[in-house]
């Protein structure tokens, strides 16, 4: 496991570029911009077919829009980002303000769930499962 002031600067970091990016889309996302090929993935560039993660961060604008819905059609991922960006800063902020790990160990805990092959296997499988969706939808 990483020392907990590495673990939480790069948790900090993430969420901060996670949110920097979905202001950035706030404000250049258009509908053209999606139909016109303007994209950002280097797999579907190089491919042509989508990866698990695309369509995350228009999922997260339409959840900033609550619309539910569509963000859930876009991808289903976006809730998980949307949720550990609001989150995880603000879990990490406390630990700091209160001399506590709980962040710390949260992650511990969860990384000892992950390593189970049977939850390790299921989230393969969801992943998997959200790869053919976006297939499905941009083919």
């Amino acid at each position: 496991m990483p020392q907990k002031k590495w673990l939480y600067t790069l948790v900090i970091f993430s969420c901060l570029t996670g949110v920097l990016w979905a202001c950035w889309n706030v404000t250049h996302y258009t509908p053209i911009n999606v139909a016109s090929g303007a994209d950002v993935c280097l797999f579907r560039r190089v491919t042509g077919i989508p990866c698990p993660s695309c369509g995350s961060t228009r999922a997260i604008l339409h959840i900033s829009r609550l619309e539910f819905r569509e963000a859930l059609y876009t991808n289903p991922i976006g809730f998980l980002l949307a949720a550990g960006i609001i989150l995880f800063p603000l879990w990490i902020l406390y630990d700091l303000a209160k001399s506590k790990n709980t962040f710390y160990h949260f992650y511990g805990s969860m990384e000892a769930v992950i390593r189970k092959r049977w939850v390790a296997a299921l989230l393969i499988f969801l992943v998997a499962a959200n790869w053919l969706w976006n297939i499905y939808k941009f083919a």
